[in-house]
C-alpha cells in the first residue's frame, strides 16, 4: 500500500506543504491550530460564533499614536544577588584572614575560625543587602 505525504502535494502557490509536527506546529515555527480540540472550552479562543481562522488586525498608524502612552523603565537592583554575594565576600574573606593566625595562640582554633566565619557571612549579608538598597536608591534618582 503506498500513501502520498503531505509534503509530496503541492500548495496554491505551487510550493511543497510541510507536514504538521506531533505539537500542533509546523516547521516555521507557527502555530497550527488542532482539530481535535475544535470548539472545546479552554483552548483560548472566545466562545460564541467567531471563525477560529479569523485573522488578526494590526492597529493603524494613528491608532497607535492616539493610544501611546511615555514610560520610564528602571531596572531594579536584585536584593538576594546582592545579598548572597555579600556573604560569599565576607565569608571568604573571613576564612583567609581567620586561618592565618597561628594555631598555637587560640586555645580553641577552630572555634575561633567558624565563629569568625559565620560572623562575618551574617555581617556581610547585611552590607550586601545595604549595597542593593543605595543601588536602588540610585536608579531612582537618575531620570
Amino acid at each position: 500500500m503506498v500513501s502520498s505525504s503531505p509534503v509530496d502535494e503541492p500548495a496554491d502557490d505551487g510550493a511543497p506543504v510541510a507536514p504538521p509536527v506531533e505539537d500542533g506546529t509546523a516547521d516555521d515555527g507557527e502555530l497550527q491550530p488542532d482539530p481535535a480540540r475544535d470548539g472545546q472550552p479552554g483552548d483560548g479562543e472566545p466562545s460564541g460564533d467567531a471563525p477560529a481562522d479569523r485573522a488578526r488586525t494590526v492597529p493603524s498608524r494613528e491608532e497607535l499614536d492616539r493610544i501611546a502612552v511615555d514610560v520610564h523603565i528602571r531596572r531594579r537592583p536584585r536584593y538576594g544577588v546582592f545579598v548572597a554575594m555579600g556573604m560569599i565576600v565576607a565569608g571568604v574573606a573571613a576564612l583567609v584572614w581567620t586561618t592565618r593566625v597561628p594555631q598555637e595562640t587560640h586555645a580553641n582554633w577552630g572555634a575561633t575560625v567558624w565563629v569568625t566565619t559565620l560572623g562575618a557571612v551574617a555581617f556581610g549579608a547585611l552590607i550586601g543587602a545595604g549595597v542593593a538598597v543605595f543601588a536602588d536608591w540610585r536608579s531612582r534618582r537618575q531620570r
